[in-house]
């Protein structure tokens, strides 16, 4: 003989007395709660259509405040009990206000920023010693980077050059007018004639993460890449440095967005506008 339902009826939802809500510091909103339903009501689309993601919170619990109509299904699971009893678990999501904007003196809400400094490997040439020698020199360099030539002690004139590799009849020496004269040269080709063809950069990042119910758009993307400052209260980019941004990134559940941009600090003499422009 089947079993009974008592309080159970078809086409109901129960909220179950578990309803939990909690705010993060970027002002985003996550709730979980469970509810059950009978079979034969979970076997109807209609209703099961109910726990789709993006649906109103208060659309499955008309008995919570509407406060919380602003939270909406980020993700669910089902169970089937023993008997005639299905039991959902839903967690929810959402935020009360807009996500962040790039116009002119728009904050978003409740953002978080993160400084931090890093080390990133980068060629020999992007070095401001490097850049700062002739291009005669940068040349010469450029052709010790490539192994092109070399930095060789000459036993003949007891001192070091630029030749051209040895092959099978000859070892030529680059002219004089190639040959590197200045201190800074010289330590590179050392450097180089050593196996070094990179250096270590410090770079500094500052990222704002924000949370809201509205995604980056198209135009707010196109500003990657473009030189721009930072919100927030970031470090001075002193002297001729500035900043760029160099990342944006965005992660949806339900209807909330949270969302991390990040900007880049440029070395010595800022980015090159003719490269990235102005955002």
């Amino acid at each position: 003989m089947p079993a009974t339902l008592r309080g159970i009826y078809n086409y109901n939802i129960y909220p179950q007395p578990d309803f939990v809500a909690e705010q993060d510091q970027n002002g985003a909103w996550t709730a979980r709660q469970s509810f059950i339903v009978s079979k034969t009501t979970w076997a109807s689309s209609e209703w099961r259509n109910k726990f789709d993601i993006g649906t109103q919170i208060t659309v499955i619990n008309p008995t919570l405040a509407e406060f919380y109509s602003f939270l909406r299904v980020a993700s669910s699971s089902f169970t089937e009990d023993g008997g005639d009893i299905v039991t959902i678990q839903v967690d929810f999501a959402g935020s009360q206000t807009a996500q962040y904007g790039f116009n002119e003196g728009e904050e978003p809400q409740d953002p978080t920023y993160r400084l931090e400094g890093r080390l990133s490997e980068q060629p020999l040439s992007e070095h401001p010693k490097w850049k700062a020698l002739s291009e005669t020199e940068q040349s010469t360099l450029q052709l010790l980077i490539n192994d092109q030539a070399v930095w060789y002690y000459d036993q003949i004139d007891a001192a070091w050059g630029v030749w051209w590799p040895r092959n099978e009849t000859q070892q030529a020496k680059l002219p004089d007018s190639e040959q590197l004269t200045s201190a800074d040269a010289i330590a590179f080709a050392e450097l180089i004639g050593g196996g070094v063809k990179t250096y270590v950069l410090p770079t500094v990042t500052w990222t704002e993460t924000t949370s809201g119910n509205s995604p980056m758009t198209s135009s707010q993307l196109n500003k990657l890449g473009k030189i721009s400052t930072p919100r927030g209260n970031p470090p001075d980019a002193s002297g001729t440095r500035d900043w760029m941004l160099t990342s944006a990134s965005q992660e949806q559940r339900g209807t909330l967005y949270q969302t991390q941009l990040e900007w880049t600090m440029s070395e010595q003499d800022g980015w090159n506008d003719f490269l990235y422009g102005s955002a």
